[in-house]
């Protein structure tokens, strides 16, 4: 408990490196001691998430989106 209270965790990237970086500024400030310091709403921590994931995730490309309306080759 005294841990949980007293010390700093780790960055997540320090641990697996394959995590952005970015994600351990957004996870300090919500695991931050004072509240005063966190995320002022789960929609602000959110946002923050999104912020980061979302240029994460793989664009479609022209093919996987020919072949998700169906059209085929001709």
């Amino acid at each position: 408990m005294y841990r949980v209270c007293h010390e700093v965790p780790k960055p997540m990237s320090a641990v697996d490196p394959s995590i952005p970086r970015a994600f351990d500024a957004i996870v300090a400030k919500a695991l931050e001691k004072l509240p005063v310091n966190r995320y002022a709403s789960a929609s602000d921590f959110q946002r923050a998430l999104r912020g980061v994931c979302e240029p994460l995730q793989p664009k479609p490309s022209f093919f996987s989106i020919r072949r998700l309306l169906g059209v085929s080759r001709r």
